[in-house]
């Protein structure tokens, strides 16, 4: 079972890595630059050290046609036949009371439980038109209050999904029907809950003046049954809906200078929680016995350990713990600006990653292994040199001796 941990200070103190480019080098980061070439050589230009940007969704509140993203959700609980015949013919009842029912705010699978076949007409004309009333219905809508208007519930005769509906204001309700002969949003409805389920019934209505013409569809009658939706409670899983996710690899500026790259490892996601996008970082292993902080935090205090090495391995030794999960209500679409520092020679250093120059953090692939203690990149990813000076090189991270690698168990 993962620890988890939800941080909400985090996000005010996630400042920018980048370092200065007009800001001198120190002698702990000369040092650290020359022996980087020394071992590994000098980067070319244009390396970027890793593609740092993560897909960002524009939202994930309001209607969610998107049946691949319903995953995140339990299958709906159908009420019986005998259950939807009784609403039925509760909704067949005359009813001008006030609407006593509102529907909570939360997630809800909303379809057509009835639409009434009843006809009716519009006169004067030589004829009468005769019509359905759903006909003269064409759509449902919910109101998104972050929007301040009635978005459409499109494919509303089959299974829909609406994230995050909002509780009736006072004001606006909840839902709409648009009224074709007016040409505008009617909100005739009746709301009744039955075993945990909602319905919602409306009564189309077009009497008085239409168009100059005296229409007469028949009066108000308060029988909610022209048209019934369900809005079933969506529950979602015991799992959260990652959008993207990369993992950083990071090297401190101590004067061990290994290179091994594992001195702070963590995962950066864009899940979905609860409804709401959040970014999420999962602390895999810390590779140094000295202070490191991730977004102002240090790394050992988040594990409650003292200063040592975390799922690293090697001469170090060191201990194993759970990846640890920090959640920040920031979504990052650009990982770089996570910040990560040490504290040296009364400085702090923020680990850089500007492009062209020597980098303390890599961003690689979810599944890149990093390195045991003490090895040297290069040795466990014999093709790391070729990358650092020819970026364009693709599957560097696939050519991987796995017995020189951290193997978490």
């Amino acid at each position: 079972m993962w620890k988890i941990l939800i941080s909400l200070s985090l996000c005010v103190v996630c400042l920018s890595c980048s370092k200065e480019l007009d800001e001198p080098l120190t002698q702990r980061e000369t040092s650290y630059n020359k022996a980087f070439e020394d071992y590994i050589g000098k980067p070319n230009s244009e390396q970027t050290w890793g593609d740092w940007t993560l897909k960002v969704p524009s939202s994930t509140r309001g209607l969610n046609n998107d049946t691949t993203t319903w995953t995140s959700f339990k299958t709906p609980n159908y009420p019986s036949y005998t259950e939807t015949f009784g609403v039925i013919v509760t909704f067949g009842g005359f009813y001008d009371g006030t609407n006593t029912v509102s529907i909570p705010k939360g997630d809800y699978w909303v379809m057509t439980l009835y639409k009434n076949e009843g006809q009716y007409y519009i006169e004067p004309t030589s004829t009468r038109h005769w019509f359905y009333a759903h006909s003269k219905m064409s759509s449902i809508s919910f109101y998104d209050q972050s929007k301040k208007k009635y978005e459409p519930i499109v494919n509303i005769d089959s299974l829909v999904l609406i994230e995050s509906l909002d509780e009736y204001d006072g004001v606006m309700p909840q839902f709409a029907y648009y009224n074709e002969l007016y040409s505008e949003n009617h909100f005739e409805q009746r709301i009744i809950e039955h075993n945990g389920i909602y319905y919602v019934g409306f009564d189309f209505y077009a009497d008085g003046f239409l168009d100059n013409h005296m229409t007469n569809i028949h009066e108000r009658d308060y029988i909610y049954n022209d048209w019934i939706i369900m809005v079933i409670p969506a529950d979602r899983r015991d799992q959260e809906k990652v959008y993207d996710e990369k993992r950083v690899i990071c090297e401190d500026l101590s004067s061990n200078l290994d290179f091994d790259f594992n001195d702070l490892v963590y995962d950066v996601a864009i899940v979905d929680l609860d409804g709401r996008l959040k970014t999420r970082i999962t602390i895999q292993a810390v590779g140094t016995t000295q202070p490191i902080n991730l977004c102002g935090n240090e790394v050992h205090h988040l594990f409650n350990t003292s200063m040592v090495c975390i799922n690293s391995g090697g001469k170090k030794g060191g201990i194993k713990k759970e990846p640890l999960k920090l959640y920040l209500d920031e979504v990052y679409g650009n990982i770089r600006d996570i910040s990560v520092t040490v504290f040296y020679d009364n400085k702090i250093h923020f680990l850089g990653c500007q492009k062209g120059s020597i980098p303390q953090k890599i961003c690689v692939s979810k599944d890149y292994k990093w390195n045991s203690e003490g090895l040297g990149i290069w040795l466990s990813y014999p093709r790391f040199k070729d990358w650092v000076s020819q970026p364009s090189i693709d599957g560097w991270m696939n050519n991987c001796k796995t017995e020189l690698v951290y193997q978490m168990r």
